[in-house]
């Protein structure tokens, strides 16, 4: 209320005295309200502010021991009905065995399976590993390990060891901290349980009685033996695993009945710290621990006293070895069945992206995941692709990698700093046997002299992917030499490379298309220069160094001449190779082909799978393909969740419909593929394929090809189909600018790799391969020396022919041209316009060019008939 002056003042209002506190305390006089207090009521009391104090304290004494002789049997009462009431609640819910639903028909969550197309397991995809066992399986010495470490008291309480409790309380009200925990193993099962069953990880007062009655109730209904097994079947022991079994193969690649004693002791640590106990991540740690748990089981009477040292000796002299090499982010992954890593995890991949299935699902509910794989096929790839990268890998770069930085009094701790910080962990895990030395300077030379210490980037690595033409199925997929934590990038999918001469096929298939050549157009194999604006000379050679002369383009290709592949570059144009090329590889973004000749020889980089989509298209006769890993997936009880074969097949049937389903006339696929089938038989992938040339598969069936090779070998591919699968195939190292050395190229690394996929294939799916379909589409017309090409076509009123002459194969009368004869020919330009005295000279180069080539070939056929070109003849013995 605002008084005369306008200042606001507190009206006193009145408090009943029975709660009012300065009643309570005895500041009030009787009568007196719980308004404002002035000082000038206390400055009447002719009292000392001791006096005060000491009468307001008596008052407040009295007053308590009031409270207290009423208030005391109130809450002992409230008290007394609350525990009544919470005992008869938990006797209640333990006989009502609601919380026993956990356990009625208990499975472990069931792993997502991936199957191939046959209906082949060849993956299994959970977040932990479960394999359920039987209580009698477990040795008694693992059983008593736990028990002492976890609860040593647990035959002789109900659920809930109340000594225990106080014991604990004790000893951390002592310490400090917490040192000791009250709850007993069935109290950790009945956590894990609940866990496991809502995936809640809140520690609410609900939470707590409901672990406490189902703790009871598993006391009640279950036997000690049974708690113990359900237990040992369950508890999370750290990398992924769930329960003894998965534990005892991960840490010690031993089933649960051989656990020894001191690999129990090992493993009755992880349930308290799963990750701070773990001998992977802690090997200090754990082996710390591990001394910690066996003076347990002594002080239990499971062991003498006096053999805890040298058990704990004994153990660790040989499995630090084994530990300290071990990757610390190991889990239950590396163990898993997994037959195609790279594919599964692309599958992976697309799965958890997926609306309609997310991690959820995939990881907790057991799906069925219906696949493209072949299995058959996946696993001869990786068998034949291995046996490659050890040929070339040998006498491969390798590169040490020092460890600085480091300083450590224990030279154990150095090394393992040194293995966790190291970008090659993964590799260390090939080393059977590596020990810490207490000098540290030994300890990081043994450290550099024991490890296998080579980066990913250092070594050949190899892609191969493999598409149905006519399904688009993803039939077989590897990204690299080995899929591992740190090597999982998919280069079969992701990896642009340059192809090297492989991309040819679209430089003679756009001029093909753009009715520029004819199969048997004669293209002129002799070297030539191109002088840029700036002065840059680029003069492309072919892979043999030499020079043919006039040849077919259908023998250009097979051969693999470059000069002729710029020649056919220079006719047709970039924009329409550039056209074709992004057509069949589905490559929207142009601008990653480069548009000068040095795109004929393959300068753009493009991905296999890309390549592979490109083949699969023309094997399937110009029609659209469209790729994919995942056919459809299904609940545990067969609903259908997801089916992409399914829309697949629908959009193939709108683009049939509508007539968009031809990417290349079927014309332009059957004449590269009889090109290509050249290059199979009589060209650079011959001997790779047909033959034992170069350790080669001797595959006699239908193939299309072609193989590549870039600058310095840094790059070696095939590319190629037959009715079943297009294929793609590259070695090479992640960093370009390694080179695998002039012994691997693409006819004698990647060609023989694919012969031996084809034969082994074939061989162990028990049929024989398929034939291309030889009926001539419509749209092909005739050319000299059985050449073909596409049918004249009118466009704006204008007759486009493809030219019909042409240039048969070995032919022994062809001419030999000088480029810029051919130019003369085509332009009108005479002799007299580029100068006679220049003609001429360069006319006896190239004469004599052609009698070396003539020697040079004469020389090769004596090598092959074993006479030695260099030896002379034996001279006549002089007459006598």
């Amino acid at each position: 209320m605002e008084s005369k002056n306008g200042a606001f003042q507190r009206r006193s209002s009145p408090i009943p005295s029975i709660i009012c506190p300065l009643h309570l305390l005895g500041t009030l006089d009787s009568g007196q309200t719980c308004g404002r207090i002035s000082t000038s009521s206390l400055q009447n009391k002719a009292v000392s502010p001791l006096e005060l104090f000491m009468n307001r304290w008596e008052r407040f004494q009295e007053i308590s021991l009031k409270v207290a002789r009423i208030g005391a049997p109130i809450m002992l009462t409230l008290g007394t009905i609350f525990s009544g009431l919470l005992i008869g609640y938990l006797i209640s819910e333990v006989h009502s065995q609601k919380q026993l639903k956990f356990l009625v028909g208990y499975e472990p969550t069931p792993p997502t399976r991936l199957y191939d197309r046959d209906g082949r397991v060849f993956a299994e995809l959970y977040r932990q590993r479960q394999e359920l066992i039987p209580f009698h399986t477990i040795p008694p010495h693992v059983v008593h390990a736990f028990l002492s470490t976890e609860d040593d008291n647990f035959f002789n309480h109900f659920g809930i060891d109340i000594p225990g409790i106080f014991r604990a309380a004790i000893k951390n009200l002592l310490a400090g901290r917490v040192v000791q925990g009250g709850s007993t193993l069935t109290q950790q099962l009945a956590k894990q349980l609940i866990l496991d069953a809502e995936g809640s990880r809140n520690r609410t007062f609900n939470q707590k009685i409901r672990e406490t009655v189902l703790a009871l109730q598993l006391e009640e209904e279950l036997s000690k033996e049974e708690i113990l097994e359900v237990y040992f079947n369950i508890i999370y022991l750290g990398h992924g695993c769930q329960g003894l079994a998965c534990a005892s193969q991960i840490f010690f690649k031993e089933k649960v009945p051989d656990l020894t004693l001191p690999q129990g002791a090992v493993l009755a640590r992880m349930p308290k710290a799963p990750v701070d106990y773990s001998p992977f991540r802690n090997p200090r740690k754990a082996m710390e621990q591990h001394k910690v748990i066996l003076n347990l089981m002594a002080n239990d009477g499971i062991i003498p006293e006096e053999d805890i040292e040298r058990i704990h000796k004994n153990f660790w002299r040989e499995y630090w070895v084994q530990v300290v090499v071990e990757y610390p982010g190991q889990t239950t992954w590396g163990q898993k069945l997994y037959k195609a890593p790279y594919f599964t995890e692309h599958v992976r991949q697309i799965l958890e992206a997926n609306p309609s299935i997310g991690e959820e699902k995939l990881y907790g509910e057991g799906l069925r995941v219906y696949t493209t794989l072949d299995l058959i096929q996946q696993e001869v790839a990786e068998e034949e692709i291995q046996k490659s990268l050890k040929r070339v890998n040998v006498g491969s770069p390798i590169l040490r990698q020092d460890v600085y930085g480091y300083t450590a009094k224990d030279p154990r701790s150095l090394f393992r700093k040194g293995l966790e910080d190291s970008s090659d962990l993964d590799a260390l895990q090939l080393l059977g046997y590596v020990t810490p030395n207490w000098n540290p300077t030994v300890a990081v030379e043994e450290f550099r002299a024991q490890s296998v210490n080579y980066r990913t980037n250092t070594q050949v690595q190899a892609a191969y992917i493999s598409i149905h033409p006519s399904t688009g199925y993803i039939t077989a997929m590897i990204g690299g030499a080995d899929f591992s934590p740190r090597n999982q990038f998919n280069r079969s999918i992701l990896a642009k490379r340059q192809p090297g001469s492989s991309f040819k096929i679209f430089v003679y298939g756009a001029g093909i298309e753009q009715r520029a050549i004819n199969t048997s157009t004669g293209l002129n194999d002799l070297p030539f220069a191109l002088i840029s604006k700036t002065g840059r000379v680029w003069d492309p050679s072919n892979y043999s160094e030499g020079f043919s002369g006039v040849v077919p383009s259908k023998t250009a290709l097979a051969l693999s001449l470059n000069t002729c592949a710029v020649q056919t570059f220079f006719r047709v144009g970039a924009e329409p190779v550039i056209d074709l090329s992004a057509r069949l590889m589905k490559i929207k973004d142009r601008a990653r082909f480069n548009p000068d000749p040095a795109m004929a020889l393959g300068a753009s980089e493009v991905t296999p799978m890309e390549m592979a989509m490109a083949l699969a298209i023309i094997g399937n006769k110009g029609k659209d393909v469209i790729p994919f890993a995942i056919r459809y997936v299904t609940d545990s009880d067969g609903n259908v969740l997801y089916n992409k074969e399914a829309a697949i097949r629908k959009i193939i049937a709108i683009k049939t419909q509508t007539g968009q389903i031809q990417v290349i006339e079927p014309a332009l696929a059957y004449i590269m593929r009889d090109m290509m089938e050249e290059v199979a038989n009589a060209g650079t992938a011959q001997a790779g394929l047909r033959s034992y040339q170069h350790d080669g598969g001797l595959f006699q069936g239908d193939f299309a090809a072609k193989t590549g090779t870039t600058q310095q070998w840094s790059d070696a591919w095939l590319v190629g189909f037959n009715p079943d699968f297009a294929q793609a195939i590259w070695f090479g190292y992640d960093q370009g600018k390694f080179s695998m050395g002039g012994r691997w190229a693409g006819g004698s690394l990647a060609a023989p790799t694919v012969g031996r996929i084809m034969t082994s294939y074939y061989r162990r799916a028990r049929r024989d391969a398929p034939r291309f379909d030889r009926d001539r589409p419509d749209g092909i017309a005739g050319a000299d020396c059985n050449g073909m090409a596409l049918a004249p076509v009118e466009e704006d009123g204008e007759r486009i022919e493809a030219p019909t002459d042409g240039v048969c194969a070995n032919d022994p009368n062809l001419k030999i041209y000088d480029q810029r004869e051919l130019i003369m020919k085509e332009f009108g330009i005479t002799k007299e316009d580029l100068g006679l005295e220049e003609w001429e000279r360069l006319m006896f180069k190239y004469e004599n060019l052609e009698q070396k080539r003539k020697e040079r070939e004469q020389r090769i056929k004596e090598e092959k008939m074993g006479i030695d070109p260099d030896k002379k003849p034996d001279e006549k013995p002089a007459e006598q």
